[in-house]
């Protein structure tokens, strides 16, 4: 395969692409500058990532977050490596054979990611006793590696579920304009819409996640760019597909584009789209339900196909996990009218190295926009976190919250410190008496406990690697 890319397959794609963008926070046209935009309503400038562009709200705070991430990421993963090493050094036979497998697989991800995110411009790595002490999340059920066995699916070994899937959507009759405008929101590795771009004749597709390593992926497949990525399955068949080397390949494709952006802050201007489609997204959505429909209907032109697909909701709080029916019911309160609703059973996630797979019974939405007057911005927003959170020179209040948390974060670090490897559990309950803390048989219940929380934790986070006695 040919994987030099030829510009002029994009560029009048790139064109159309940003006559639809608009701020992802006020709704309103960008302005192109210097290779970016920027938005004169919110006083924003958005970058791109690689050639992605990057259109999420707050771009340097939610870009900084996923550098922190992937370099937990790669903290997490060298963790990884140097467990298996030394457990390699004492390991006999298939055991041996397989933590083999697995280093080398470890060694050479390393180096994929760390090409492949470059990108993200990161920071050196540091120690994963850091990324644990002060761990945060952008999204609670996304992370960059998430959904990492849905990129081997799209573009390895998942062929034949790729054409079930897409042979399920593109089966129903939607009354489309010649060259339809498409957007696919939760995009993910890009397969699902490149088959709907080509199944539909889209005129311009555009693939939208929040997820860097996804939206890379996708770009790179989208330009007939090969990548070679190793894929961990959670169930190996053998010893041999511990760790499988994957050769991924798609194809140049005039007419399709990724956008690394919020599902729940579209970046795109009103009545941009003739078709949104989203596949396996409202069961993982943290943003307000209602609220994304809307943002949906906004983006749509009248008349306008907005197609659901997978999961409804099993995730967060039995009492916010809506019904199929609740969705449709919903659905009218944006502005749509439900044409079809039903249930499909369908493959997932059928990896041919994995002994985990399954069948999904999906339900599948079919619905139309009815022409009505629409909000200018979104009305919604998925950043809900205070001022100071977000625009890091202003100064963090001291609440009544953070005192609490403050004193409790102190014990337990003068705690922590008195264990040396000496001290038995009764010797620290006798310092925490000396300090005037609590009396000594409170201070050894106390102590007893949080040791053994901590030990906990450290094991089911697989501990830290030590090397075997002599």
């Amino acid at each position: 395969m040919d994987s030099t890319l030829d510009p002029s397959l994009h560029a009048d794609t790139r064109t159309s692409l940003s006559a639809l963008l608009a701020c992802p926070t006020s709704g309103r046209s960008l302005t192109t500058v210097d290779g970016g935009w920027r938005s004169a309503a919110s006083k924003t400038d958005y970058l791109s990532l690689g050639t992605v562009p990057f259109l999420c709200p707050q771009p340097e705070a939610t870009k900084a977050h996923w550098r922190y991430r992937y370099n937990a990421l790669m903290a997490n993963l060298e963790h990884q490596l140097q467990s298996a090493q030394a457990s390699m050094a004492h390991a006999q036979d298939l055991s041996h054979t397989r933590l083999k497998y697995l280093v080398a697989g470890l060694e050479s991800h390393l180096v994929e990611l760390e090409q492949l995110l470059a990108p993200l411009q990161p920071s050196t790595p540091v120690g994963i006793e850091l990324h644990q002490a002060l761990g945060s999340e952008l999204l609670r059920h996304h992370d960059l590696t998430t959904y990492a066995t849905n990129i081997f699916r799209d573009w390895g070994w998942g062929e034949t579920e790729n054409k079930v899937i897409a042979d399920h959507l593109l089966g129903y009759d939607l009354k489309l304009p010649e060259q339809p405008k498409i957007l696919i929101i939760g995009a993910g590795a890009g397969k699902l819409a490149l088959d709907i771009h080509g199944g539909l004749k889209g005129g311009l597709t555009v693939a939208l996640d929040a997820n860097p390593l996804m939206c890379l992926v996708a770009q790179h497949m989208y330009r007939g760019e090969p990548l070679t990525l190793t894929e961990f399955p959670l169930a190996p068949r053998s010893v041999e597909t511990v760790a499988v080397t994957q050769k991924l390949c798609g194809r140049q494709t005039q007419g399709i584009e990724v956008i690394c952006g919020d599902a729940a802050n579209l970046p795109f201007l009103a009545d941009s789209f003739d078709l949104v489609v989203t596949p396996w997204i409202t069961d993982v959505l943290e943003a307000p339900l209602l609220g994304f429909l809307r943002g949906i209907s906004r983006v749509l032109k009248p008349g306008g196909y907005w197609v659901n697909h997978g999961s409804v909701a099993f995730e967060g709080p039995p009492h916010s996990r809506l019904l199929a029916e609740e969705l449709s019911l919903l659905s009218t309160q944006a502005g749509f009218a439900v044409q079809h609703l039903a249930d499909t059973t369908l493959p997932y996630l059928h990896s041919p190295h994995s002994r985990q797979q399954r069948m999904e019974m999906t339900s599948t939405q079919v619905a139309i926009l009815h022409d009505q007057p629409k909000e200018i911005s979104p009305s919604h927003t998925h950043h809900t976190a205070p001022d100071w959170l977000l625009d890091s020179k202003q100064a963090i209040p001291l609440s009544d919250a953070f005192r609490t948390q403050l004193t409790t974060t102190r014990i337990n670090a003068f705690i922590m410190g008195l264990i040396d490897g000496q001290r038995s559990l009764n010797d620290i309950a006798n310092v925490m008496e000396e300090q005037r803390l609590m009396p000594r048989d409170q201070a050894l219940v106390a102590v007893r406990g949080f040791v053994q929380k901590m030990h906990e934790e450290a094991s089911a986070s697989g501990g830290y690697a030590q090397p075997p006695a002599d």
